[in-house]
């Protein structure tokens, strides 16, 4: 692995920086995968503040999943020096990867409630475990990783899901969502959000539990 990550961090000055216009949030790439979001109408997220936050399904065909992600990875072996670390999967994409266990999928807008109501502030320089968010020109949030190592020189790497592909080690600056990021450090020891069922009375009080 430290071999690895010394080859990625050196690959880093031979790769020009590639920036695509469809988000995270679409889960869109340059190849776009076939399916569609579904709202999961059993659970829902529930921030400290108690603003209630909708999850999300991927319907599609095994045999597209499996396309696609035969597609995708070798997209981003070709365009990007990363680790991959997990194959691809429909169970989540970026967001729901960190702020869920990968159980669910969670969009951006939900993210952005979630850094405001759950203690989370801009860090300036990253530390291990603080979260990675990307934006658009417009400040939309677009994807989020988590900060795995932080090398000598301060240079993060980062682990982090694309979308619904696979789920890769990298440099903050090589992976397929631009250069416009920040990190978020949390109170919290875990960045897991309360998940609640829709039917429940209780979410005030089960919004208090979050760890």
């Amino acid at each position: 692995m430290t071999v690895a990550i010394f080859a990625i961090a050196g690959a880093s000055d031979q790769f020009y920086e590639k920036s695509y216009a469809t988000p995270c949030d679409n889960l869109q790439f340059t190849l776009p995968p076939s399916g569609e979001r579904r709202l999961i109408n059993e659970f829902m997220v529930v921030t400290e503040k108690g603003t209630r936050i909708p999850l999300y399904e991927w319907s599609a065909s095994a045999a597209e999943v499996k396309r696609y992600a035969v597609a995708s990875e070798q997209q981003h072996a070709r365009d990007f020096p990363a680790i991959r670390l997990e194959r691809s999967s429909d169970q989540t994409n970026c967001h729901g990867w960190v702020f869920t266990q990968g159980r669910h999928l969670l969009f951006g807008d939900g993210v952005e409630q979630i850094l405001q109501d759950n203690e989370y502030s801009v860090a300036e320089q990253p530390h291990i475990n603080d979260v990675i968010i990307y934006r658009n020109s417009s400040r939309t949030i677009l994807h989020s990783g988590i900060v795995r190592a932080v090398l000598d020189d301060g240079t993060a790497l980062i682990e982090s899901k694309w979308g619904i592909s696979a789920r890769y080690l990298h440099l903050p600056h090589n992976q397929p969502y631009g250069d416009n990021f920040q990190y978020y450090r949390s109170t919290h020891k875990t960045h897991r959000v309360c998940i609640v069922p829709r039917a429940t009375g209780l979410i005030a009080d089960l919004a208090s539990t979050v760890p």
